[in-house]
């Protein structure tokens, strides 16, 4: 796979679960918290796992046993707590904010490179960053310093959520490389998936919510838009682009996730988070153009 498609994979990537992030605040608040992270899990894991024995030659068992700790750190970091967290945050706050406040996430990235690995950024990329969240600020917020506060739970567990979702980085992208993309996605969605489970037992969702139609359609297109199309085109980006690149690129997420927000939970933009739209849009591209720049 060359460069410039892995680049396409890392942009289809976050439009796609802006979209999926807006179904799953959906499946949240009709089918519950524990039942939303569970479900999808499990069905999109299961689903996505089945579709790469149809694309490769099944993983070699003696491959997966030497890979068992990473595949279960990957399973316990970012499906479990990561998806826990994130589910948490939706609960609380509304689908356009939490589309947005996804794009913290490069901050973190940056950090755990930098913190476990010393790796380092080259000023003009950092730059381009720091405009780049910038105006995923303004997207988020309209330039009200009021709404990130921490006090808000909800906007505090996506943060947090992110945090995690950095961290998770550096070891899914060795996951990736040693099983395979989908085999990765499907083998760790399941897994945190199988593990949530239970809890279902104990915080629902009630008898009522178990035949909501319209939660299990939410559901269904988080499948589809995340594990399906997202999640596994982020594994297969992460082999050939850098993870904060590939983290970065997330900030376009909102051209999709903000006017489905609009159009499902009637959400709308002001004049100062369209100026970080074009803002989001601008340093991507910049972005993508530098980073190829430096590959030739």
């Amino acid at each position: 796979m060359s460069i410039s498609r892995g680049l396409f994979l890392a942009i289809v990537s976050p439009l796609c679960s802006a979209v999926a992030t807006v179904f799953q605040k959906g499946a949240v608040k009709e089918l519950g918290i524990i039942a939303a992270a569970s479900f999808a899990q499990i069905i999109g894991g299961a689903i996505v796992l089945a579709f790469s024995r149809t694309r490769s030659k099944s993983a070699h068992i003696k491959v997966l046993q030497q890979n068992i700790a990473l595949i279960l750190r990957v399973s316990i970091i970012r499906g479990i707590l990561g998806g826990l967290l994130f589910v948490l945050g939706l609960y609380y706050t509304e689908a356009i904010k939490a589309v947005f406040f996804t794009k913290i996430e490069p901050y973190f990235v940056i950090f755990w490179a930098w913190f476990l690995k010393g790796e380092k950024v080259r000023p003009t990329e950092l730059g381009l960053l720091a405009i780049h969240i910038l105006g995923a600020f303004l997207l988020s917020t309209g330039g009200n310093l009021g709404a990130l506060s921490f006090t808000q739970l909800g906007d505090l567990f996506i943060v947090l959520s992110m945090a995690v979702s950095g961290y998770s980085y550096l070891d899914s992208r060795e996951l990736s490389l040693r099983i395979g993309a989908l085999r990765a996605t499907g083998m760790t969605s399941l897994i945190s998936g199988l593990a949530i489970a239970p809890l279902v037992l104990v915080f629902g969702p009630s008898f009522d919510d178990v035949f909501n139609l319209t939660g299990w359609l939410m559901l269904s297109l988080t499948v589809v838009f995340f594990y399906l199309i997202a999640l596994s085109a982020w594994f297969e980006s992460l082999k050939f682009v850098p993870g904060w690149l590939v983290s970065a690129l997330r900030a376009i997420g909102p051209l999709a996730g903000a006017p489905m927000a609009f159009f499902i939970f009637g959400d709308s933009l002001n004049y100062v988070q369209l100026l970080g739209g074009a803002a989001v849009i601008a340093t991507s591209a910049w972005m993508v153009i530098n980073h190829s720049k430096s590959r030739q």
